[in-house]
Order: structure tokens, then sequence, then C-alpha cells
């Protein structure tokens, strides 16, 4: 499995910042990570690994469609 991204956040943080963005920038994000050829499967935070790695931007706009 090809994780490919890490960033030194933990997963709530990385969920905090990405609960700052518009509903509209967290689709362009995970429209980018799903286009054809993006070979990332998952994201390593601070403290577990998120597989698939728009989990948590599909979670996040879940509930900003919710407000």
């Amino acid at each position: 499995m090809n994780y490919g991204s890490m960033t030194d956040e933990t997963t709530a943080q990385y969920r905090q910042r990405i609960s700052k963005m518009s509903i509209e920038d967290i689709q362009k994000a995970i429209d980018y990570l799903d286009q054809p050829g993006y070979n990332c499967e998952g994201l390593v935070t601070a403290d577990e690994v998120i597989v698939p790695r728009t989990k948590i931007l599909h979670e996040v706009l879940r509930e900003k469609q919710k407000e």
C-alpha cells in the first residue's frame, strides 16, 4: 500500500484544519485526490493512518452540509 503523504499533525488537528475550509474547497480537495492516477491510498498523521486518504474530508464535508 502506498500511503505517500505524511503530516506532523494529529488526526484531530488535521480534522480541525479541514473544518475551517469552505465546502467548495473541501470538495475540490476530494476531487483532486480521487482523480485517476493519484497514487496515494492513505495519509500518515502523527497518531494514526487515515485510509482512504479522503475519509476525513468526506466526514467533515457531510458535517458542514448538515449545518
